[in-house]
């Protein structure tokens, strides 16, 4: 791959407003981080040294959906593509609500060497969905 389009990949995903993670492929220890854009870095409060050979699941907590959790672990294992909308926490406890997909990284061979994650932290969509339904449940209780 040539050094200008090697740049230009660097410069995307690294500008980009999604959340990008990179992991690497071992399930077993819950596929440790490589990479982080600043825009996950930014999400999650962990700095990329701070999560670099770690496993994401420093982000679960009491709220996060653990059969969730184990769909995901089957797609790795089967290396599929995975999407969800989970609750994480950020490193100063708080939750957030993302939507992310999945997709596994192969080699030339076709092995599975790593694991791309491209997030969105879709709170205050959630939070306005949460209050439109009640709004519209107050307005169908009031009608006659």
């Amino acid at each position: 791959m040539s050094t200008p389009l090697l740049k230009l990949f660097e410069a995307a995903i690294t500008q980009a407003w999604n959340a990008i993670v990179i992991t690497d492929a071992d399930i077993s220890v819950g596929c440790r981080v490589q990479f982080a854009n600043p825009a996950f870095t930014a999400m999650t409060g962990y700095s990329l040294d701070e999560l670099r050979g770690h496993s994401l699941r420093i982000l679960q907590g009491p709220d996060t959906d653990p059969a969730l959790i184990d769909e995901l672990r089957v797609c790795l294992k089967e290396a599929r593509l995975f999407e969800g909308i989970a609750t994480n926490y950020r490193k100063d406890g708080s939750s957030y609500t993302v939507r992310w997909s999945i997709s596994p990284v192969r080699d030339d061979s076709g092995l599975v060497t790593n694991f791309v994650s491209v997030q969105q932290d879709i709170s205050d969509y959630e939070q306005a969905e949460q209050t439109n339904r009640l709004l519209a449940r107050a307005l169908d209780a009031t009608s006659c």
